[in-house]
């Protein structure tokens, strides 16, 4: 690839690209990801293409019948989540409401799922202002 098309940033992309790769990878094809995002499969197929062009790497091993993660595409799919995390936390940061709220959350211990405390954090990203009071009973 020529380096004169090249962007002086490392990644040159936009937030709808890396929302179709999470696509992808969530719903297990080409075809279900466009649906999901509200594209079409050529859509979706052609983003992932000059994604992995400007990248200069293979994110998916691509069959007739399968679709799985190169290595590489393990690596970037777990930052491209990162991203697309912080992203949305900065938009709430500035646009959410500004009154301050309260959620108990109780539970009986047998019933806490193994992630409880990953669902939790997430919660509280996308809801800044809401002071969250998690305990449980026995």
């Amino acid at each position: 690839m020529s380096n004169a098309n090249r962007s002086p940033f490392r990644l040159d992309t936009d937030l709808t690209v890396l929302r179709s790769l999470i696509a992808v990878i969530e719903e297990g094809s080409f075809s279900a990801a466009a649906e999901k995002v509200g594209r079409t499969q050529s859509a979706i197929s052609l983003q992932i293409a000059k994604l992995e062009e400007r990248l200069d790497v293979k994110l998916f091993e691509r069959t007739s019948r399968s679709l799985s993660q190169t290595s590489e595409g393990e690596i970037f799919i777990g930052y491209a989540r990162k991203i697309l995390e912080l992203a949305d936390e900065a938009v709430l940061s500035v646009s959410a409401p500004k009154e301050q709220s309260m959620l108990r959350v109780g539970f009986a211990e047998y019933l806490v799922p193994q992630h409880l405390h990953i669902h939790l954090a997430r919660f509280k990203r996308a809801h800044p202002t809401c002071d969250l009071f998690s305990g449980h009973q026995n």
